[in-house]
């Protein structure tokens, strides 16, 4: 279940409203509670507190939702000229006001502390541990937990021409005849005919995605731990999306390069030799996808090798006869390059059946494309029995189907016990 803002804001108001009149009626003078109170009274105050503080917890949600996406887009796009700041409220203060009209819950809850409300505990599979109570330290002294770095995803940006699809199935037509025949010809002689023969080929929209069930002691106490947990389980999803644009089967994922009919062996068509080194097969590489070699007249031309870490390590302490590092000074803006080709450093290059097994992969952006569904999106809702859990499950995913519009141009080497 989940609600809308506007519902949220509603409920949110009704509640707070309800908390202060109640309030209003069982404090005497003196800001005290009436020894008289109704137990009535004292189980509706718990209850109307623990949905004002569910809907915050939503609410706090929601704005980690907001900040990990609009950190995306501000990668992405930057605007022409500064912008004026302004103090942005929470997402929380959005839908239940300013704190300090919480008039129910921070002026008159407290007053009940360790008379009428009794904690229940509650256990979920996300949890804040510690063993000292340290959601009561002050910001400054808290130490939030660190994050590990995420490495670029390169595999959509170099070998996928960005696409998108309003629709569950996209269809597109490979290329799988091209014969060139012209020719010179004498005056008055027949001209010759080209033949071109266009497959139709059907890919479903795939989603990637997972999610974390997060109790809401979490949610209200760690915000800033919710937002790295929002962007991690983002790069999780990405991560996955880099293994199956290389290696997907097809079956409720992607259909990867690797998976492909028609995606060239480069070691049936090239020769290596003893002394050969990675950048003559990636050479040797080159001129199979470009010549045509695998399969049609001629192929697209490469724009970038795709590699593992273990492979461009050998790549980057390749030595000159002088004992100097080549690509430490061949460099461009996106990095290393080798024979005019962009170096793609990805584990998405290593067999994911055998580890030891590295690749290297010479393809065109050109040759492949992208369509994007929906974009990686976040969502938080109740799933099952996780409002008597007390917990609630986050979720990250994105849609996107992907093809090829000509395999050949996409050549591959196996190196087998990489080392």
């Amino acid at each position: 279940m989940s609600k809308s803002l506007t519902a949220l804001k509603a409920e949110g108001k009704r509640i707070s409203e309800e908390i202060t009149r109640m309030a209003e009626g069982i404090m005497d003078g003196d800001g005290g509670v009436k020894l008289a109170t109704d137990s009535d009274e004292a189980k509706r105050l718990q209850e109307l507190g623990a949905e004002l503080k569910h809907i915050e917890s939503i609410a706090g949600a929601i704005e980690g939702a907001e900040v990990f996406l609009d950190s995306r887009k501000a990668a992405t796009a930057q605007p022409p000229h500064p912008q004026p700041s302004y103090e942005r409220k929470s997402l929380a203060e959005q839908i239940l006001g300013d704190r300090s009209e919480y008039k129910g819950m921070e002026h008159f809850l407290p007053t009940l502390s360790g008379h009428l409300l009794e904690g229940t505990e509650h256990k979920a599979t996300f949890t804040s541990t510690s063993s000292e109570d340290s959601s009561l330290l002050p910001a400054s002294q808290r130490l939030e937990p660190w994050m590990p770095p995420v490495r670029r995803l390169t595999v959509r940006d170099v070998f996928f021409m960005p696409g998108t699809t309003g629709a569950p199935m996209v269809e597109y037509h490979e290329l799988t005849t091209d014969t060139n025949s012209a020719a010179g010809v004498a005056e008055g002689g027949s001209k010759p005919e080209d033949e071109f023969v266009w497959t139709k080929r059907q890919k479903a929209v795939e989603t990637v995605s997972t999610t974390l069930p997060v109790t809401n002691q979490t949610l209200a106490d760690y915000p800033s731990m919710v937002t790295m947990i929002q962007g991690r389980m983002g790069y999780h999803v990405e991560f996955e999306e880099e293994r199956q644009l290389v290696w997907g089967t097809g079956s409720d994922e992607l259909t990867g390069i690797m998976n492909t009919t028609g995606v060239v062996d480069g070691a049936s068509r090239i020769t290596v030799e003893t002394d050969d080194t990675y950048l003559d097969i990636i050479r040797k590489l080159i001129t199979v996808a470009w010549s045509g070699t695998g399969g049609m007249t001629e192929g697209y031309y490469p724009t970038a090798v795709g590699v593992s870490p273990l492979v461009k390590q050998t790549i980057d302490l390749t030595k000159g006869d002088d004992l100097h590092y080549v690509f430490a000074v061949v460099q461009s803006g996106a990095g290393t390059r080798v024979w005019g080709l962009d170096i793609v450093e990805s584990n998405a290059f290593r067999d994911p059946s055998d580890t030891d097994d590295h690749y290297m992969l010479v393809g065109s952006k050109a040759a492949g494309q992208i369509w994007d569904r929906e974009n990686l999106n976040f969502a938080v809702g109740l799933v099952n029995d996780d409002f008597k859990k007390n917990k609630q499950t986050l979720r990250v995913e994105k849609r996107l189907a992907s093809g090829l519009y000509s395999p050949s141009s996409f050549v591959y080497y196996k190196i087998a016990d990489a080392s």
